[in-house]
């Protein structure tokens, strides 16, 4: 059996952040919904988005040469009193913050979001994003370790959709942890005041790998859980998993400190932690040449998998990028055509 070790509520800070890389697509209507109160408009274009209490409506229209946004910030049904967002026509254009009001639990929270507007196609498309964020500060081993909290999916609230920043890692805003054999259950409180982190009683068993450290994400039954080791072994509820991404630190011969991340894109491969304890296997690593013609030049890249499929996402040499390759031609008989220099992507 392995325990965490106290129970810790971290106070959380609101600041207006700056763009988070996670989007939503707001969903386009053919019409305004009945009862919608509107300002005159030229060429309007209707979009949707459901956050924590309803639904509420944006507005894009042709104003001369230039486009303007309304958007429906409190949720009357009424853009007639509201403050119009201007930019000027071209693609990836970002307005904001916009605030919006919103009701949750007899209280009303306001909300910042960007609205970034793509013109590019024949119908323009427009994607939110949150303004906001919660940052705070916990003790781990005594150490600090700073917290960072974002509303990933755009609804006002902080749950299971939205991304818990501790320290380096990116974990979702509810879920569990085990690191180095201490294991928590840890939550956001919804409207993102505090961070709770709960001690739990795991039975845990060993996941052997070879390196330095090792980090994974796995996930059962709809619960997410981020997992870290040292030295070789990692305790690991015992269980049926899906292993959803890897981080591994491993020295070469030389004494350089390589990193590997790997993640699954599609469906995740399985990962039993047994009783009598488990090895994780990732290699051997194939490396797969793509290439593609774009007009008279050819474009190559390597697409290198784990052993159990996933797809390595990064690969680090003391924390840089290691010597690039060098691609090669050559005919069927062996003789050199070309040799070129790698370069990543």
């Amino acid at each position: 059996m392995a325990w965490g070790e106290e129970r810790q509520v971290v106070p959380l800070q609101y600041e207006l952040g700056g763009l988070f890389l996670g989007t939503a697509e707001l969903e386009l209507k053919p019409t305004a919904p009945r009862g919608v109160k509107l300002p005159p408009l030229k060429e309007p274009l209707f979009f949707s988005w459901k956050f924590v209490d309803g639904k509420r409506l944006f507005v894009l229209a042709k104003e001369g040469k230039e486009f303007v946004l309304y958007v429906d910030t409190d949720g009357d049904n009424d853009l007639t009193d509201e403050q119009p967002f201007r930019l000027q026509l071209g693609w990836g254009n970002v307005l904001g913050p916009i605030p919006i009001t919103l009701r949750f639990n007899d209280q009303t929270i306001i909300r910042n979001f960007f609205v970034i507007v793509n013109t590019k196609g024949e119908i323009p498309v427009l994607t939110l994003q949150s303004a906001d964020q919660w940052t705070g500060m916990l003790l781990w081993e005594g150490k600090p370790m700073t917290v960072v909290v974002k509303d990933a999916d755009c609804d006002g609230l902080i749950g299971k959709g939205d991304w818990l920043q501790l320290g380096d890692h990116s974990l979702l805003a509810v879920g569990k942890i085990g690191i180095n054999g201490r294991f928590f259950r840890h939550r956001v409180e919804p409207t993102g005041k505090e961070l709770i982190l709960e001690p739990m009683q795991v039975q845990t068993a060993d996941l052997r790998f070879q390196g330095e450290r090792l980090g994974i994400s796995v996930e059962r039954k709809n619960e997410r859980w981020w997992l870290e080791g040292e030295g070789g072994e990692l305790k690991a509820p015992i269980g049926s998993f899906y292993l959803l991404k890897v981080d591994i630190y491993r020295k070469d011969t030389k004494g350089r400190l390589w990193n590997l991340s790997a993640t699954s894109f599609g469906e995740p491969p399985n990962l039993r932690i047994l009783k009598q304890g488990t090895t994780l296997n990732l290699e051997p690593l194939r490396i797969n040449l793509q290439w593609d013609e774009e007009g008279d030049k050819l474009i190559f890249s390597l697409d290198i998998t784990t052993a159990n499929g996933m797809d390595v996402v990064m690969l680090l040499v003391n924390e840089k990028r290691p010597p690039a390759p060098k691609l090669r031609l050559t005919t069927p008989d062996g003789k050199v055509i070309a040799e070129r220099q790698f370069h990543y992507g």
